[in-house]
């Protein structure tokens, strides 16, 4: 095998990167990549070694915005050694870009590449044009999300069969968890606790109306109040999409948390330095409820039972003029309770778009329900102008919206992707 060279310029949007390295890439491959140093201190040529576990790879620094230093450095290159020199300008600035193209078009056992993101295809560029090709590798889940700086931590699944999760949700459209406020404000506010026999009583009814059955007989486990508060809804349709879509295991991920390498930037506020803190230079934890790739492109469903607004009491201990707990003759803490109206829609919006745009920009973005959002607006101005605004701001988020009625209609899941 003859030995080849593969350079790469480097942006933000790193899959392209990885995609032509899986494409050609082997075991007598040198890496090159071009890139800033404003794209070193984020750390993104380790991503691309991350996800795709290459070796004898070269960082090349450049001046963006000057064609002589970056034909300088390009210059600095032993090319004598390569029997195939290829060339992938799909990142990088577009000086960078138009520097490199022109650097290397006459050079012989040259060739160079551009991925579109459309689809799964990608364009050699030749003398008069381009020639679309498609990719002959395909990319796991976990490499995308390393690709773009993610850790990865998999929830442990329910062991819910899918028999049993497509029953919950036979009986959720049917109606039949709305007979049951009760039981599951109980379970809601007990999510990720055991219920024990004693409390028991309050949920039997609903699970025998459902038709689900402890593994322990009168008993919930941590675990099963969180699959039964909602996790059993993402795992039907994590489970739908996987059938519908054949998807492989390592396509999709159903209730993951995932958590983005934010390397420290001295020149800006410093957490450790400020706080005094250690191994801050990891971004927040989200938790995703379903994520898959499909020919190359990458899909996030957040799921909600219902996004509908609506109230909840919160209550807070009463304090006198000096701060102090105030009690009733009795001796129990007085408490006020105030009304908050709960914006799950909006919240969920601002959760989606703001992970939307970690992903890459053609990342595909969705929020399934089981609310009806026709019949919740219908005969009511007020609601719907709210939903109307919302649904707006959804778009211009590139979200899309699959609700109870596009789900029930829905031949398969194809349909609504």
């Amino acid at each position: 095998m003859e030995k080849q060279l593969l350079i790469s310029l480097v942006s933000d949007q790193t899959i392209p990167n990885v995609q032509i390295i899986k494409e050609f890439g082997n075991s007598e491959t040198d890496y090159k990549f071009l890139l800033t140093k404003g794209m070193q201190r984020k750390g993104v040529v380790q991503w691309i070694v991350d996800a795709t576990q290459i070796k004898g790879f070269q960082d090349i620094f450049v001046d963006e915005y000057s064609v002589a230093d970056i034909e300088n450095e390009l210059h600095k290159i032993d090319y004598l050694e390569y029997s195939r020199i290829i060339v992938n300008l799909t990142g990088g600035t577009k000086m960078m870009v138009l520097s490199v193209f022109d650097f290397f078009r006459n050079k012989r056992n040259t060739e160079m590449y551009y991925v579109t993101g459309i689809g799964n295809a990608y364009q050699k560029i030749v003398d008069r044009g381009c020639e679309q090709k498609l990719f002959s590798c395909s990319i796991s889940l976990e490499e995308y999300l390393r690709s773009y700086g993610f850790s990865i931590k998999k929830a442990k699944p329910s062991g819910v069969s899918l028999e049993q999760t497509e029953k919950i949700y036979n009986h959720y459209i049917n109606g039949d968890f709305l007979r049951y406020p009760d039981s599951l404000n109980f379970l809601r506010e007990r999510r990720g606790k055991v219920i024990t026999d004693t409390d028991f009583v309050n949920v039997k009814d609903f699970l025998e109306a459902i038709e689900y059955y402890p593994a322990q007989e009168g008993i919930l486990s941590r675990s099963e109040t969180k699959y039964l508060t909602g996790e059993w809804f993402e795992e039907y349709i994590g489970a739908k999409i996987k059938s519908d879509l054949e998807l492989t295991d390592n396509q999709i991920l159903v209730g993951t948390t995932i958590r983005k390498d934010v390397p420290l930037r001295q020149e800006l506020n410093s957490v450790p330095i400020l706080l005094g803190l250690e191994d801050e230079d990891m971004g927040p934890e989200n938790e995703i409820d379903v994520m898959f790739v499909k020919d190359n492109r990458f899909y996030v469903i957040e799921c909600k039972t219902s996004i509908i607004a609506g109230q909840r009491i919160i209550s807070k201990p009463r304090r006198n003029k000096k701060g102090e707990f105030m009690y009733d003759e009795k001796g129990q803490q007085l408490m006020d309770n105030t009304i908050k109206e709960d914006d799950i829609l909006g919240e969920t919006i601002y959760k989606s778009d703001a992970l939307r745009t970690k992903f890459g920009l053609f990342a595909k973005s969705y929020i399934f329900t089981l609310s009806n959002l026709k019949q919740w607006v219908a005969n009511d101005s007020n609601k719907a102008k709210k939903m109307s605004d919302l649904l707006k701001r959804v778009s211009l988020s590139n979200i899309k919206i699959v609700d109870r009625t596009l789900l029930i209609q829905a031949e398969n899941m194809c349909s609504l992707l």
